[in-house]
């Protein structure tokens, strides 16, 4: 297996594609199941979501959440955040703060020890939203 594999099976489109921003949390849920299944595919976690292969080839893998979110607030003073779902399903907290009963943030969890999850379960709540919204 390999970059492309992966790609071909969690990040079908480029996170600032008409098709991504159409469904940025369903997009974003995808890119982070695959980051359970990146040895299958000769990957490993870089820097962020920056992905590498056995040659030290890296892989960008953008946030479609965090591009819709930009795009929304574009005209607007304040942080993009506030348009993004998944801020709005953590209780207007962003992915890269710690919530109350959180000791660390999904996103900052995932920088320091490579665990998908919390930002998995967070996502998988985005998703669910996003779908009854549209």
């Amino acid at each position: 297996m390999s970059a492309q594999s992966w790609r071909k099976k969690y990040y079908l489109h480029e996170a600032d594609s008409e098709t991504a921003l159409a469904v940025p949390a369903a997009h974003s849920l995808l890119k982070w199941r695959g980051f359970e299944d990146l040895e299958a595919h000769g990957l490993k976690p870089l820097l962020g979501a920056t992905l590498e292969d056995a040659d030290g080839n890296e892989l960008e893998t953008g946030c479609a959440l965090c591009k819709k979110a930009k795009l929304d607030a574009e005209n607007e003073a304040d942080g993009y955040c506030e348009k993004c779902v998944l801020y709005k399903v953590r209780d207007n907290v962003p992915c890269d703060e710690e919530r109350p009963d959180e000791d660390y943030s999904p996103w900052s969890l995932w920088c320091a020890t490579y665990n998908p999850k919390p930002m998995i379960h967070w996502l998988e709540i985005a998703a669910k939203r996003e779908a009854e919204e549209n």
